[in-house]
């Protein structure tokens, strides 16, 4: 009967084992889902803010080309016109990124040239 009894402790010991080990696995497991939804939240946002970025470029590059697109009508130019740069305002509407290289001809110090009028 000692031998049985001896047994069954062994047994309820593997099984606490077991379970303990099965605890350690689950915990690892959440810890990496966890890490790996961080880890897809941060792309996502990022991805989001990327567009956001490309969007607004877009939209300044469309802007540029619709305005030399009507001086283009407006003033008759052909391949040999030159034009100014400075037509389509600065660079940088809200001003340079934060560490771009600024220098006294930059044109975030200067204000955009009147646009040509009419002759």
């Amino acid at each position: 009967m000692l031998a049985a009894s001896s047994a069954r402790v062994g047994r309820a010991d593997d099984a606490v084992s077991n379970a303990a080990d099965a605890a350690a696995d689950a915990a690892y497991a959440a810890n990496a889902v966890a890490n790996v939804a961080a880890a897809v939240f941060a792309y996502a946002a990022d991805a989001v803010a990327n567009a956001a970025n490309a969007n607004a470029a877009n939209m300044m590059a469309w802007r540029d080309y619709d305005i030399l697109l009507a001086l283009n009508k407006r003033e008759g130019w052909t391949d040999n016109s030159p034009v100014d740069p400075d037509l389509c305002g600065p660079l940088w509407a809200d001003g340079a990124p934060k560490g771009w290289p600024i220098n006294d001809d930059s044109q975030s110090k200067k204000k955009p040239s009147k646009r040509p009028t009419k002759k």
